[in-house]
């Protein structure tokens, strides 16, 4: 929900990230856009701000370079966009995302565990700016980064961009971009849902097929920048307040679902039980949560 999404799961942080809501007059609450500005630091008062709080010698007008070097107008074009949308179709909602962090400073659309031939390579400006050499400055702007970072990377379902139904075990492929996968773990034949018991005298079998899935749903967690430095606990607690997001969404969402299914006619499905929800991880960059959910259905009769 857009309400979720920008209110909740995101939210302004001073200095960091500004979040936005644009609603059509008769917006739902599902986004249908979301625009992330990650050079929206474009103002003159963002730069002389973080300037401030730096100990490092910075290189003589330094702030005509940040005018030249970051996006102007994109925080505006945005907005306009927006706009234009939800007038010219009412029905329509818009997220906006503007990271207020000067790309001078460092760049929160840089990878900081990439290499400087990397950035050589690509042909663009490293994350952390070169003039950047007292390491409490270090230590401050990674730790708003991260904050940056951590708050549009782990959202809501929006970042889930990989939805599969998977045969066996669940491979963490795609985690940076948000995963939600489920696959079937086992069955069993159940006298009395979702019990794992037989009845060997019972003429036609079991009554209940019990089906136990996995649902998955995976994330890029924080992790050691090239350096061998450690995610700063700001990240930590962002994706562990994500988690619980998650987890809370996830369970609801699968009642809600199986529910419906059951309560319809002429439903084949004669029982569910969600059941214990795991934390998971982290396993290379990836961690996040897997949730057991049992389905009971006739048991087929004979040959």
């Amino acid at each position: 929900m857009v309400t979720l999404y920008c209110r909740d799961v995101i939210q302004s942080i001073p200095d960091v990230l500004d979040a936005t809501i644009v609603h059509g007059a008769s917006g739902g609450d599902a986004p249908d856009l979301v625009i992330e500005i990650p050079h929206g630091a474009t103002r003159t008062e963002d730069f002389t701000r973080l300037a401030a709080r730096l100990a490092s010698p910075l290189p003589d007008n330094l702030v005509d370079f940040f005018h030249v070097n970051t996006d102007a107008g994109a925080p505006e074009l945005a907005l306009a966009i927006a706009e234009r949308l939800v007038v010219a179709d009412p029905a329509r909602s818009v997220c906006l995302l503007r990271c207020r962090i000067p790309r001078t400073f460092i760049d929160c659309n840089r990878r900081m565990d990439a290499s400087p031939d990397e950035f050589r390579a690509g042909k663009v400006t490293p994350g952390l700016m070169p003039w950047i050499v007292a390491p409490e400055d270090r230590t401050l702007l990674r730790g708003l980064y991260d904050r940056y970072v951590a708050a549009v990377d782990h959202t809501g379902d929006l970042a889930i961009k990989r939805r599969c139904v998977v045969p066996g075990e669940i491979a963490w492929d795609n985690c940076q971009c948000g995963q939600l996968a489920i696959s079937e773990v086992r069955r069993y034949p159940s006298r009395e849902f979702p019990l794992e018991e037989i009845d060997h005298s019972a003429e036609c079998g079991e009554p209940y097929l019990v089906v136990e899935l996995v649902v998955s749903l995976t994330r890029c967690i924080p992790t050691v920048d090239a350096n061998g430095n450690p995610p700063t606990c700001d990240a930590l607690n962002t994706a562990a307040r994500q988690l619980t997001r998650d987890k809370r969404l996830i369970r609801s969402a699968v009642m809600c679902c199986l529910t419906e299914i059951y309560d319809a006619p002429g439903s084949v499905l004669m029982g569910f039980e969600i059941g214990q929800h795991l934390s998971v991880g982290p396993a290379g960059l990836c961690g996040g949560s897997e949730l057991t959910v049992l389905l009971g259905f006739a048991n087929p009769c004979g040959c």
